[in-house]
């Protein structure tokens, strides 16, 4: 078979070679219509235009970035997993992927680093929650993006989300399953949106096995890290509920120390089912049992989502959900 090369495609579509370089580039100089027909006709011939190439190999090198909060990359128990696996990935392939840490005060200034500005990557990852101004300055560079555990529908780019509501309402059945009759749940849904679809699958699931709700069991506005605040509303509380879910294992791990300060016996007295498997909920006493994503997973769709977009650049944009499992310990 002959090798496809770019004048291939410039005597298929009668331009010049250099327009081809142009709108494989994804440089000006071109049509949207010359750009668009360029592209797809790289693609059914599967060939594939990269500017960077290993001197040693000679093989092609394809440079990812990965763009995330000092926040959200302290969370190593949950979103390092993810990162680790996608390292993992891209490194398998003899890519390359650079970290960008993007501090508050970057945030505000809506400012992207330079270096990232600066350079034509071949596709770029936001993990976890960004503004949405800030993720709308990275989509202007005309990158292909991919967003990870985070979507809103202000954002125009393919997204790899957790099954919240669903997940949360298997959650929900598992406890009915248990004869467990009232529940409670602790979550700061201000904080993200997965805490408020998780907020949403609560009440679908309550609804659907018809379970008692006390609005006094549903605790939305206390932040993880006020613990005092947290500790105080609980002890107001004259009864606590048959079992409390929990938007994260940060919470799930307050409420049993507080369980635990007041004298009841965990699951006997009350239950825990915490969304999440991070090393808290592996090292609690009693362990807890959990609605939790498959973290590793959410990394291999993301870096398929990926070459999907690179290959189908116009496609229309895909979210990819992930429904999580239910890991049964002594908690519930």
């Amino acid at each position: 078979m002959k090798k496809i090369t770019m004048q291939t495609i410039a005597n298929k579509l009668n331009i010049s070679k250099n327009s081809v370089s142009i709108a494989l580039r994804g440089k000006d100089g071109v049509s949207k219509e010359t750009r668009e027909r360029v592209i797809e006709l790289a693609n059914k011939l599967d060939y594939h235009y990269f500017s960077r190439k290993s001197k040693q190999h000679d093989t092609v090198i394809k440079t990812f970035a990965l763009v995330s909060t000092d926040f959200t990359l302290e969370l190593k128990s949950f979103f390092g997993v993810i990162l680790d696996e996608l390292q993992k990935i891209i490194t398998s392939k003899h890519y390359k992927l650079v970290i960008f840490k993007i501090s508050n005060k970057e945030q505000e200034k809506n400012g992207l680093p330079v270096e990232l500005a600066s350079i034509k990557w071949d596709g770029i990852f936001v993990l976890s929650f960004i503004t949405n101004d800030y993720i709308k300055k990275i989509l202007s560079l005309k990158i292909p993006v991919i967003l990870i555990d985070y979507h809103n529908s202000e954002i125009e780019s393919d997204s790899i989300l957790t099954q919240n509501i669903d997940g949360m309402e298997r959650g929900i059945a598992y406890l009915a399953r248990r004869k467990i009759k009232s529940i409670g749940f602790i979550g700061n849904t201000n904080f993200s949106p997965s805490y408020y679809e998780r907020l949403i699958g609560f009440y679908s699931g309550i609804k659907k096995y018809n379970l008692q709700v006390n609005e006094n069991y549903v605790i939305t506005s206390i932040p993880e890290d006020h613990q005092k605040d947290l500790f105080n509303y609980l002890a107001s509380l004259k009864k606590m509920p048959d079992a409390w879910v929990t938007v994260n294992n940060g919470y799930g791990l307050a409420v049993m120390s507080f369980l635990h300060s007041k004298g009841y016996t965990i699951p006997e007295d009350v239950s825990i089912l915490s969304f999440d498997n991070t090393d808290l909920s592996r090292t609690s006493h009693p362990q807890m049992s959990v609605i939790a994503t498959d973290l590793k997973q959410m990394a291999k769709e993301a870096f398929s989502a990926m070459n999907y977009r690179l290959k189908f650049p116009y496609k229309s944009h895909r979210q990819i959900l992930l429904l999580p499992a239910l890991i049964k310990r002594e908690s519930a």
